[in-house]
């Protein structure tokens, strides 16, 4: 009997394991429900103490299991779910007198139970395909390329315009081809970011992409969207209404200047001044980006010191940092107008420096202007010429902020004539008369719309740097942007 029974168990057992490797086996089968449901049914019906195991998927859980699905003498388990009845197993003993051991219940019960859990895994997981259809749906509406990556830009989900644009196939888009983006992604991390963009080159096309972190799930890697912006129709807008401006310009035999700025550490936040820009030149196609890192600004009709004159009343307050400004000049008589789009800058120089306030020195001595130059320099963009000719044609080609003469001139002009011509050319220039006396007679003053200030040699350092800085506030020119007030008593 013992032995009997030792046999039963033995064979029990490997039924057992035979049913649990067809229901491993029926996993395969979860994209198709009726497929799997099947397979369940062949994975229970393994066990050979049972003659047949029969699943009833319920139509709606809501109206319950219909009786007559099941014939008398079988005994029937609900496959309960979380949330409801999914349906049913009906079972038949193998037994000739078809009665049940309370080990048989419980097995069943168990194989039950496991049946209804990998049923309830695949009526989820055909939930989420179709929702993940929905939304692919959605995302295919819109139209800007979008996408989801994960933080080592692994793609997620790309629609239909991401895909073309990237050449990406939707099915298996793997990882973006930007080596730049998990670095970025991290950094905005580490950082605190939340939103920000970047751009790029691809095909030969300039992009912008604007990255949104999605709602974080717990114990889920982070995943991040992106929405791209193709940049290269107004980059081109740009470029040929530089062109016709310059074409426009040399048949009026009027110049035109080009201005390039660039920050190649971030040129999101150059791309924020944009439509303060548009607005003073009064017309797009004057402003727009020129590269993955720059902005191209047009001033028609306008020689370089003009130009210079606005931009450093417009970007004044700005953040300057990283940034560079190269501009260039179109000669109103220019063999080949349109070469001004691609001519690199007659000048480059950072932001922060073209900004400061521009001092012209002229003194018969090397060594003063010298002198007053390493005064100067750290807070002022300082030009300094000896000879008359140089300083006129400085004057006219140039905007500045600040004069410095010397009264008692060996040249032709007198350091009072040289002032005149000055404020001529660069009206409400201020000027600065230097020379043994620190008072300028009325004589001299009322020959000027804006009295020149009188500098005594030698000179007292700290007084000039005051006088200068407080001449500056009264026109109105904005003062140093980079100040040491330790070392400028003007700025304190």
């Amino acid at each position: 009997m013992t032995e009997k029974k030792s046999s039963d168990d033995s064979s029990r057992t490997r039924a057992l394991n035979r049913a649990l490797r067809s229901f491993g086996t029926s996993l395969e089968h979860i994209p198709n429900l009726h497929q799997f449901s099947e397979a369940l049914e062949k994975a229970t019906s393994e066990a050979l103490f049972l003659r047949k195991a029969a699943i009833h998927m319920a139509p709606d859980s809501s109206n319950g299991i219909a009786a007559d699905h099941f014939k008398s003498g079988s005994i029937v388990f609900p496959l309960q779910g979380r949330e409801k009845v999914h349906g049913a197993m009906e079972i038949r003993t193998s037994a000739e007198n078809g009665a049940y051991s309370p080990e048989d219940l419980r097995l069943i019960a168990s194989l039950t139970t496991f049946c209804a859990a990998l049923l309830e895994h695949a009526l989820n997981y055909s939930d989420q395909n179709r929702n993940l259809a929905i939304l692919q749906y959605i995302l295919d509406q819109l139209p800007l390329p979008v996408l989801a990556c994960d933080e080592n830009g692994r793609i997620l989900i790309v629609n239909t315009r991401s895909a073309t644009f990237l050449n990406l196939a939707k099915s298996r888009p793997g990882s973006l081809p930007l080596e730049m983006l998990p670095h970025l992604l991290k950094a905005s991390d580490r950082n605190g970011a939340h939103d920000f963009s970047f751009f790029f080159t691809w095909t030969r096309q300039l992009v912008k992409a604007n990255v949104s972190p999605c709602p974080e799930v717990p114990g889920r890697d982070k995943v991040y969207c992106l929405t791209m912006i193709d940049l290269t129709p107004e980059r081109e807008r740009v470029r040929q209404g530089l062109e016709r401006e310059a074409f426009r310009c040399r048949w009026l035999e009027k110049p035109l200047t080009r201005v390039i700025l660039e920050n190649s550490n971030d040129p999101a936040s150059l791309m924020e001044w944009l439509p303060l820009l548009r607005e003073r030149l009064g017309n797009e196609e004057r402003a727009g980006p020129w590269q993955i890192d720059s902005l191209a600004l047009s001033f028609p009709e306008t020689r370089k010191k003009e130009a210079m004159n606005d931009l450093r009343g417009w970007l004044s307050r700005g953040k300057t940092n990283g940034i560079t400004i190269g501009v260039s000049e179109m000669d109103p008589g220019a063999d080949r107008p349109e070469s001004i789009a691609e001519s690199p800058p007659d000048e480059v120089c950072p932001l922060h420096e073209f900004l400061r306030p521009a001092v012209l020195l002229h003194d018969d001595h090397p060594d003063v202007n010298d002198a007053l130059e390493y005064v100067l320099s750290d807070h002022y963009r300082v030009r300094k010429s000896h000879r008359l000719e140089t300083t006129l044609r400085l004057l006219q080609e140039e905007s500045f902020d600040v004069f410095f003469t010397e009264m008692s001139l060996r040249e032709n002009l007198s350091g009072v004539e040289l002032a005149k011509e000055a404020e001529a050319l660069n009206p409400g220039i201020n000027l600065f008369l230097t020379g043994t006396s620190a008072e300028l007679s009325p004589g001299i003053t009322e020959q000027f719309k804006r009295p020149p200030t009188a500098i005594r040699k030698p000179f007292d350092i700290p007084a000039l740097k005051k006088k200068l800085y407080t001449c500056l506030l009264a026109s109105g020119t904005p003062p140093p942007l980079s100040a040491d007030r330790d070392s400028d008593p003007g700025l304190s």
